[in-house]
């Protein structure tokens, strides 16, 4: 096994940045505990008022089983409605 970055980068509309601010630490009690293998999250404000977020796992499994879980955990389908578009997704070990 070998740990796996799930970085994402996008987009939220200024009125729902504070939303999806305060709502943060809720999110991302839920994600660990409702998903196996995340050891950590940090999110970033860019200078170009984008935002990268940076997910850490044990191996890209269990990326892949939140990602197939996430509809399930009401804490984290409430929080990803405050983000405006999806600039992007990449993952790295």
């Amino acid at each position: 096994m070998s740990r796996t970055l799930e970085l994402s980068r996008y987009v939220v509309e200024g009125d729902q940045e504070q939303q999806l601010l305060a709502k943060r630490e809720a999110m991302v009690k839920a994600a660990k505990e409702n998903f196996a293998g995340l050891i950590d999250v940090t999110l970033a404000k860019l200078d170009d008022g984008s935002y990268v977020d940076a997910w850490i796992w044990e191996d890209r499994t269990f990326c892949e089983a939140a990602m197939a879980q996430v509809e399930g955990v009401p804490a984290v389908v409430d929080w990803l409605q405050h983000i405006g578009e999806d600039v992007s997704m990449e993952f790295g070990t």
